[in-house]
């Protein structure tokens, strides 16, 4: 879950499917807008939110979670970075971001 996207971010999600990972990102609007034809190639499933979020979190395999300030954009501008392993709980949580998005 990330609001913000560059090339950078795009060129690390793409060598994550190319390594056969399936990455699913939700996204604002303008992001999804601005490299919808990337995107395509480079992730398994994109939504968009319909609200407007800035926090960015990113679930692994379910129970994983990393919160930070990392935007997929900028990659020197990390200054929160936390890893923990959540409850099923989180992992619901975000499910329901991705339900609540518009399926892209």
């Amino acid at each position: 879950i990330s609001p913000y996207l560059d090339e950078d971010g795009l060129l690390l999600l793409q060598e994550l499917h190319n390594k056969g990972i399936k990455v699913s990102l939700v996204t604002n609007r303008e992001t999804y807008e601005k490299y919808r034809e990337q995107l395509r190639k480079a992730v398994d499933s994109v939504c968009v939110a319909k609200e407007h979020f800035h926090y960015k979190e990113y679930l692994i395999d379910d129970n994983v979670l990393l919160s930070t300030s990392w935007n997929l954009s900028g990659f020197d501008s990390i200054n929160k970075f936390e890893l923990k392993v959540v409850e099923e709980d989180k992992a619901k949580h975000i499910e329901q971001i991705i339900i609540s998005c518009e399926g892209r």
